[in-house]
């Protein structure tokens, strides 16, 4: 479930389509228990968000490591009826997807993770 790195924790959670567009609240498990955690509308696959103080104890210093959530945005492999008519129209309003993504702006898995400890 997680993965340790020093006294921070990385767990990867899976959203829907709908929750990465919309935003959400959802709960996220800890090893202090369940958390809340906000969702922004317009969240991408591999954004990292942080849960300040939810990871383990410093063994040479007070206080907590930090719970580090990478969001997957969840793609169902087989849909039908409503959902597939739904997406149908959602595809005929998107129109095409962009002819590429800013890597300088998304970058990758470590990049965010380096990212999340700078913030």
């Amino acid at each position: 479930r997680f993965v340790r790195e020093g006294a921070d924790l990385y767990y990867e959670l899976p959203i829907t389509y709908a929750q990465a567009v919309l935003g959400d609240t959802v709960e996220v498990p800890t090893i202090l228990g369940s958390e809340e955690l906000e969702i922004p509308k317009g969240t991408q696959s591999g954004t990292i968000l942080r849960l300040r103080a939810r990871g383990l104890p410093h063994l040479q210093a007070a206080g907590r490591g930090d719970q580090l959530v990478r969001v997957a945005v969840w793609v169902p492999d087989r849909v039908d009826g409503e959902h597939e008519e739904l997406l149908k129209r959602l595809r005929e309003l998107e129109g095409p997807a962009p002819d590429a993504i800013d890597r300088e702006e998304s970058g990758g898995f470590w990049s965010k993770v380096r990212q999340a400890f700078s913030a």
